[in-house]
């Protein structure tokens, strides 16, 4: 018969929520602070930027502003 009392190890568990509970501090930080907001909009343009850059063969230079325009 099994033990009513016996321990299950629950540490992945307990691993999982900590590693959650940051992720949704951190995000929502990102997205609640005026500097998380601009960090945010800013790494979205530079990634916008590198993928039209890549696929046009523009220069970063010229489609930066123009991503900061369009993300704006």
């Amino acid at each position: 018969m099994k033990n009513p009392f016996d321990k299950e190890d629950q540490t992945l568990l307990v691993t999982t929520v900590v590693i959650g509970a940051v992720t949704v501090g951190a995000l929502s930080w990102l997205w609640f602070t005026k500097s998380g907001n601009a960090f945010l909009k800013s790494k979205v343009v530079d990634l916008a930027a590198i993928i039209v850059c890549r696929q046009t063969g523009l220069s970063h230079k010229f489609v930066r502003p123009v991503m900061h325009v369009i993300v704006n």
